[in-house]
């Protein structure tokens, strides 16, 4: 059990160190992060206002 431990604790460090340099190459960068977000809340925004109006639409009828 001992040698299974220091075995995959090793492999996890050295895999860990060249996981996170590969992941520093693709995570996009604040900007393009802010504009997602900010396309998600407005799509949100504008699905809920249609939901919305159509709800309300068939209400009144």
């Amino acid at each position: 059990a001992m040698v299974w431990g220091v075995v995959f604790t090793g492999i996890g460090y050295l895999f860990g160190h060249g996981f996170e340099k590969l992941i520093e190459r693709y995570v996009p960068d604040r900007h393009a992060i802010l504009i997602v977000a900010l396309s998600g809340v407005a799509l949100a925004t504008l699905v809920g206002g249609w939901h919305w109006w159509r709800t309300r639409k068939s209400r009144d009828a």
